[in-house]
C-alpha cells in the first residue's frame, strides 16, 4: 500500500464498536468502516472484530511515494534527463500528459516536441506514482547582418533575455570576436559560427562572413597636369566603387584613374562588392624649379683630362650641355681640350620639363677660361759615389728648379721624398737611379716632368780584429769577413792617435818594448782605406796572453835574467811564498818586473824554488813555482 487512503472489506457484520483497530497509527490509521490512511512508511498489524465478537489480523504495509530528479526544462528539439527513485514499473513506469509538448520514454529521457508545458508522471514497483511538470522553451533567434569587412563591426540581437553569462561566443575569435551584447568585429577574413544563448539556456547559431579589406595599387603620387592609375582588388562595387575625398586636388573616374588639379593631397577611396573599403592618400606635387647653375675650374690647354663641369650637389641631371665655340659632350659637359684653343668660351646648360619628376624646364649659361701649359724644371746632381759612412747628402738642383714634386728610387735607397735628403747609413750599398717627378697640375698649367741621376754607395769594408801570438809576441791582424782586400790601405794609432804602424799587422810588444813607461791596458784603432773611403775599429789589449811565465831569475846584476819579468801579462798583483807556505813578498798595482829575489824587507831570499801567486786585470788568476839562481 502507498502513503494514501485505501479501504479493507471484512465478511460478516462488524461489531457496532471498534470493529477496526491499527496496532500502529504511526504507520497507517484505520476508521470504522475499515478505511486504512497511510501515515509513514512502515507496516502495522489491522484487526477486525465482527458482531459474533470473533476477530482477524492482517498486515498492511506502507511504501513510501517515489521522487523525480533532474531538469524540468528543455529547449524546443532538445531533451532532459529525469530519474524516478527506486525500482521502475515493468510497464508504464513513465508517461506524459501532453505528448504534443514533450514526449517521455521508458528510462525517462523527455524531448521537447513544441512549446509548452506537460506532466510527466513517473510508477515504481510498488504502484507508487509521482508527478512533475516539464517546461519545454522554444529556441531563441539571432538578427542582424551576417557578414562583415575586416577591421568592421556588425550588431547581432538575439530573441527574448539574453543569458546573465557567455551570452555571445564567437567559435573562431581569430576570425571575429563577439562583444556580450552582440557587437561582431571582424578580425581576419575567414567564416565563424555565433552562439546566442538566453536566460533559458537555450541556443542558436548563425555563421557569420568575414571579408577581407580590399587593397589600392598603383603609384599613389603625381605632378599637376598628370593622371594615375589605380587599381582596387577583388570585384568593384557596381556604383561609387571610387570616390576623392579633395577634387581640388584630384578627381578619380569610376575605374580608378587619378586626374591631377592642384598641388596637396586627397584621400582615395575604394568599395568592393562586399561593401568592404579602403582608402590611400594621393600626393600631387608642383612642379619644382631645378637647379641648372654649374662652373667650370680654370682649364690647361695641355692637361691630361678634359675638364667636367663642377656641379652642386642638387644639380638637376638629364639636360643637354653645348657650345658654340667648343666641343662638348652633351650629357657630361666634357670640354674636348684636342679641339679646343686658348682663351674664354661659353657653356649652355638646357634642361627640358620633365614631369616625370615632376621638373619645370631651365637653362645657365657659364664661362670657362683654358690658359696655355707650362713645363717644369726637374733637372738635379750629386755625387756620383758615396761612402758606406758618408754624411747625409741633399741633391744639387739647377736654376728654377721645380719644387713639390717627389724624390723616389729602387728598394735600398733611403730617401727624402720632399727634400731627396740620401740616409747614407740607412741605405744598402749599390748602384742606384734617383728619380724626381712632377705630377702634372691643371691648376698651374703645369704639364709634368721627370729627371734621373744615378749614383753608387760603397759597400762597408767587413773586416776584425784578430790578437794572434807569433814566436811569445803578441800581434794584431785585420782579416777580412770574405775574401782579400785590394789597393787598401792601413794606419794604425795608439791611445794619443799617433801613427803606430801602416801594414795590416800591428805587434804590440814591439810597441810596448820601444814604450817602456807604457802597460797594459792599452787601445789601438786601425783605419782601412779604399777609394777614398775610411773605415775604423778599435781593440783593447787587456794583457799578453802570448807572454810565458819564468820558470827562474838569477838576480846577479848581469843585466841578465835579473828579475821576474811579467811584462805585457796585465798582472795587478803578485804574491811570493817560501817553501814553508810563508808569504815573503807582496806587489799589488800595475807590476811589470819589480821582484828581483829580495823580500818585502829588501833582504837577498837564498836560493831555491819559491811559489807564486798572480791576479790579472781580467779577474783571472795563476799560480806556479819560479826557482832563484844566483851563480855569477
Amino acid at each position: 500500500m502507498c502513503w494514501k487512503h485505501y479501504s479493507i472489506i471484512a465478511s460478516a457484520t462488524a461489531a457496532t464498536t471498534n470493529a477496526w483497530t491499527s496496532s500502529n497509527t504511526a504507520v497507517a490509521t484505520i476508521s470504522n468502516t475499515g478505511l486504512v490512511t497511510g501515515v509513514s512508511e512502515g507496516t502495522s498489524t489491522i484487526t477486525y472484530t465482527n458482531s459474533n465478537g470473533c476477530q482477524v489480523t492482517a498486515i498492511i504495509t506502507i511504501n513510501g511515494l517515489p521522487t523525480i530528479t533532474g531538469t524540468l526544462s528543455a529547449c524546443l528539439g532538445n531533451t532532459t534527463q529525469l530519474t524516478g527513485s527506486a525500482t521502475a514499473a515493468t510497464t508504464n513506469a513513465w508517461t506524459s500528459s501532453n505528448t504534443a509538448v514533450a514526449t517521455v520514454s521508458t528510462t525517462g529521457l523527455v524531448t521537447g516536441v513544441s512549446e509548452g508545458t506537460s506532466t510527466i508522471t513517473y510508477t515504481n514497483s510498488n504502484g507508487c506514482q509521482v508527478t512533475t511538470t516539464v517546461t519545454i522553451n522554444g529556441l531563441p533567434t539571432i538578427t542582424g547582418i551576417l557578414n562583415a569587412c575586416a577591421g568592421n563591426t556588425s550588431q547581432l540581437t538575439g530573441s527574448g533575455t539574453a543569458a546573465t553569462n557567455n551570452t555571445w561566443t564567437s567559435s573562431n575569435p581569430t576570425i571575429a570576436t563577439i562583444s556580450n551584447t552582440g557587437l561582431v568585429t571582424g578580425v581576419s577574413e575567414g567564416t565563424s559560427t555565433i552562439t546566442y544563448n538566453n536566460n533559458n539556456g537555450c541556443q542558436v547559431t548563425a555563421t557569420i562572413t568575414i571579408n577581407g579589406l580590399p587593397t589600392i595599387t598603383g603609384t599613389l603620387s603625381a605632378c599637376v597636369g598628370n593622371t594615375t592609375q589605380l587599381t582596387g582588388s577583388g570585384t568593384a562595387a557596381t556604383t561609387n566603387a571610387w570616390a576623392s575625398s579633395n577634387t581640388a586636388v584630384a578627381t578619380v573616374s569610376a575605374t580608378g584613374l587619378v586626374s591631377t588639379v592642384s598641388a596637396g593631397t586627397t584621400i582615395i577611396t575604394y568599395t568592393n562588392s562586399n561593401g568592404c573599403q579602403t582608402t590611400a592618400t594621393v600626393t600631387v606635387n608642383a612642379l619644382a624649379t631645378p637647379n641648372v647653375t654649374f662652373s667650370y675650374a680654370q682649364a690647361c690647354i695641355n692637361a691630361s683630362a678634359n675638364p667636367l663641369p663642377v656641379l652642386p650637389t642638387n644639380f638637376t641631371s638629364g639636360g643637354v650641355f653645348s657650345s658654340t665655340t667648343l666641343t662638348v659632350n652633351a650629357s657630361t659637359g666634357a670640354v674636348n681640350l684636342a679641339t679646343a684653343i686658348v682663351g674664354s668660351h661659353q657653356v649652355i646648360y638646357t634642361l627640358s620639363q620633365n614631369l616625370g619628376t615632376c621638373t619645370a624646364a631651365g637653362t645657365y649659361t657659364t664661362t670657362i677660361v683654358i690658359t696655355a701649359g707650362i713645363t717644369p724644371v726637374t733637372s738635379f746632381t750629386y755625387d756620383s759615389t758615396y761612402c758606406a759612412n758618408s754624411p747625409n747628402d741633399l741633391p744639387a738642383t739647377t736654376s728654377g728648379f721645380y719644387t713639390g714634386g717627389v724624390f723616389s728610387s729602387t728598394a735600398g735607397l733611403v730617401i727624402n721624398a720632399s727634400t731627396g735628403e740620401i740616409n747614407i747609413a740607412q741605405s744598402t750599398p749599390g748602384s742606384y737611379t734617383i728619380t724626381y717627378t712632377v705630377q702634372p697640375n691643371a691648376t698651374n698649367c703645369n704639364t709634368g716632368g721627370t729627371s734621373t741621376f744615378p749614383i753608387v754607395i760603397a759597400p762597408e769594408l767587413d773586416y776584425t780584429i784578430e790578437d794572434i801570438c807569433q814566436a811569445q809576441m803578441l800581434e794584431l791582424h785585420v782579416t777580412p769577413s770574405s775574401g782579400l782586400f785590394t789597393g787598401v790601405n792601413y794606419v794604425w794609432r795608439d791611445q794619443l792617435n799617433a801613427i803606430v804602424d801602416t801594414d795590416s799587422v800591428f805587434n804590440v810588444d814591439q810597441y810596448m818594448t820601444q814604450n817602456p813607461s807604457l802597460s797594459l791596458p792599452q787601445t789601438f784603432t786601425v783605419s782601412v782605406e779604399l777609394n777614398g773611403c775610411s773605415y775604423t775599429s778599435s781593440f783593447t789589449v787587456q794583457n799578453n796572453p802570448c807572454r810565458l811565465i819564468p820558470r827562474g831569475i838569477s838576480p846577479n846584476n848581469d843585466q841578465v835574467n835579473d828579475t821576474f819579468d811579467l811584462t805585457g801579462l796585465g798582472v795587478t798583483e803578485l804574491n811570493i811564498f817560501n817553501r814553508y807556505g810563508a808569504k815573503v813578498y807582496t806587489f799589488s798595482g800595475n807590476y811589470t818586473n819589480q821582484w828581483y829575489g829580495l823580500t818585502d824587507g829588501g833582504n837577498e831570499l837564498p836560493d831555491g824554488t819559491y811559489f807564486y801567486s798572480i791576479l790579472k786585470g781580467d779577474g783571472s788568476s795563476v799560480t806556479g813555482w819560479v826557482y832563484i839562481n844566483r851563480q855569477y
